[in-house]
């Protein structure tokens, strides 16, 4: 097809520069042309690094640059099929929010600073004529909790541009044998570099870009207000005090001029502030939805170490720390004994499709707990629907709950708190009404529920026990729940939908119940953390299980490895419970 004169015209510039370059310029300027359409040729071409199969993949895949090879690669590594490839790129056309969740020595600091300056070099989501886009001052950003964090990727990006950065990789000796050997990379794109500020850990480049290193600490992300990127990466994440709280306002604002592009990073560690959230999200990305895409790297992704190093490395923590050897060697999320409700108990509670409005012929009960300072703890409300349910095998079922509503206020007077109270009590078919009088002000609570013509009240204080309410939510999340360890130690849930409560999506549930931790000395660690929440979930669930549906089940040490487990559990739950398995009793309903 003949060309228009359009296009000659365009083409015309670009092929009088290159007629006047050397050989060798040429070169370059075609390398430089192919890496803007693939990254991970503009790493080992430009900057001189080879990666790893499953780091190409990331790369190409949060880039939309070669998704073919992505999606083939993806399916030599197991990671999808076809189908379910092709599923997520519908799902997010734009690939702006991704998750990457590595084990430790994966190689994740690496491929970011990758990214880093891949989109820095070219300017990648700046629009228009090539003068708006040569003139345009923009950057990119590595955020992480820690200094010593961002530190790493500052200096990360100055090792490649300098030609000092080393690494390992495969290569075959004299004998045809393929040997590990350390490589040192070439960077043919030096004097892209103009200077860099330690203090202030910013690396300035010659197009008027930069890339900037930002420890969140406890601020919420916010020295980084009034700046606009074109990429955003959020390393070790988890470990963020607030991570929920940072991401809309603080984060990704700052991407929507360029539409710019965030991957949130962390290995999948325990115990720290905002594992549980990471955890939701990263989740969402397996499937695709919400916007993310998630990938999962391991230890034995990373080729450049050495196979006896990996195995070395493999044994020695698998022998020390199973839950550890999990993390490192599957990417697995994993729990400690420390953890009350571990990430899968808390995740597998969602379910989007629970009724979230009244209706006619359902049973619902409403728990309050109460906070009335104005600077103190929310009044918390939940409407939990425990209409008797009929089963897959034709039996009616008592004992499933569905959280249908769930409502916070904070502050105010305590007559308007409990006005509210009564009116959702009437919008939820006169619902019962349980909640604690034990704590300050529970005189005056019920006097004004009684003047205000709340009936049908129920006190926990009167009967109930705090921990034998959370052991009560503790069953009732882990019903039915059975794993297996795989021949490597890796866990297999037997029954993915165990669990007796379903609820829409409660951030601040979630986050609460990620909080609260079991010490085997002093019993539950919940008097730092806000608990308002699950306060209010446990009182209704400790009266359905206890007074409603009188269930036989006996209060025990929440460790799950105590030594009176066999005066507690079935010998079959015992040895289940050994691996970190939740197992419950048989139960009866009367």
């Amino acid at each position: 097809m003949a060309r228009t004169r359009a296009a000659a015209v365009k083409d015309e510039p670009i092929e009088k520069i290159m007629k006047s370059l050397t050989p060798e310029q040429q070169e370059f300027l075609e390398k430089v042309r192919a890496g803007k359409k693939d990254p991970v040729y503009f790493a080992y071409h430009l900057l001189g690094v080879e990666l790893h199969p499953k780091q190409k993949v990331w790369l190409w895949v949060t880039t939309k640059t070669n998704l073919q090879e992505a999606m083939e690669l993806g399916i030599q590594m197991k990671l999808w099929d076809e189908t379910k490839f092709k599923i997520l790129m519908q799902k997010n056309p734009e690939m702006l929010r991704n998750v990457l969740v590595p084990s430790n020595r994966w190689g994740k600091t690496l491929v970011t600073s990758i990214k880093h300056l891949y989109y820095n070099f070219y300017k990648i989501g700046v629009q228009g004529d090539p003068k708006h886009i040569a003139q345009t001052r923009c950057g990119t950003l590595n955020l992480s909790p820690h200094s010593n964090q961002a530190d790493a990727a500052y200096q990360y990006i100055l090792d490649i541009l300098f030609s000092k950065f080393t690494y390992r990789a495969m290569e075959k000796n004299e004998a045809g044998d393929e040997v590990m050997v350390s490589k040192v990379n070439k960077c043919l794109i030096g004097d892209f570099y103009v200077g860099d500020n330690q203090q202030k850990r910013t690396v300035v480049f010659k197009n008027g870009t930069s890339f900037k290193a930002v420890p969140t600490g406890e601020d919420q992300a916010s020295s980084i207000a009034g700046m606009r990127y074109l990429y955003i990466s959020y390393d070790e994440c988890a470990q963020s005090l607030h991570l929920k709280a940072e991401l809309p306002a603080k984060i990704l604002s700052r991407l929507i001029d360029f539409g710019g592009t965030l991957d949130l990073i962390s290995t999948p560690e325990v115990d720290k502030p905002s594992h549980q959230y990471f955890f939701h999200i990263a989740k969402l990305g397996l499937e695709g939805d919400d916007g993310w895409f998630t990938l999962i790297g391991n230890l034995m992704d990373n080729i450049f170490i050495g196979a006896k190093e990996r195995d070395a490395v493999a044994n020695s923590i698998r022998q020390t720390d199973p839950a550890k050897y999990r993390q490192v060697v599957y990417g697995e999320f994993v729990t400690t004994g420390k953890k009350m409700f571990d990430s899968i108990v808390i995740e597998r509670l969602w379910d989007e499709e629970v009724p979230r409005l009244p209706a006619l012929n359902r049973t619902y009960l409403l728990a309050v707990d109460w906070g009335f300072a104005d600077t103190g703890d929310p009044t918390v409300m939940y409407v939990i629907d425990f209409t008797p349910m009929k089963l897959p095998n034709g039996e009616i079922a008592k004992n499933r709950y569905r959280i249908a509503y769930r409502e916070a206020i904070r502050g105010g007077s305590p007559f308007t708190v409990i006005a509210r109270v009564r009116m959702l009590q009437r919008e939820w078919n006169g619902a019962k009404l349980i909640h604690d009088s034990g704590n300050m002000g529970g005189v005056m609570i019920k006097k004004m529920l009684a003047e205000l013509g709340v009936n049908d009240v129920i006190d926990f204080s009167a009967s109930g026990d705090k921990s034998d309410m959370l052991f009560c939510l503790l069953v009732a999340l882990t019903d039915g729940r059975r794993v297996e360890y795989g021949v490597e130690g890796q866990v297999i849930e037997k029954n993915p939908e165990f669990g007796r409560i379903r609820a829409y999506y409660i951030q601040e549930l979630e986050e609460q119940m990620g909080n609260y931790q079991y010490n085997p000395d002093k019993g539950v660690s919940d008097k730092r953390i806000e608990q308002d929440d699950v306060m209010a979930l446990g009182m209704g669930i400790w009266w359905l299980e206890r007074k409603h549906n009188r269930s036989i089940v006996k209060m025990g040490d929440f460790n799950p490895l105590a030594n009176d487990l066999k005066n507690i559990f079935p010998a079959k739950a015992v040895q289940e419970l050994a691996i970190h398995s939740i197992a419950i009793p048989e139960r009866r309903i009367f």
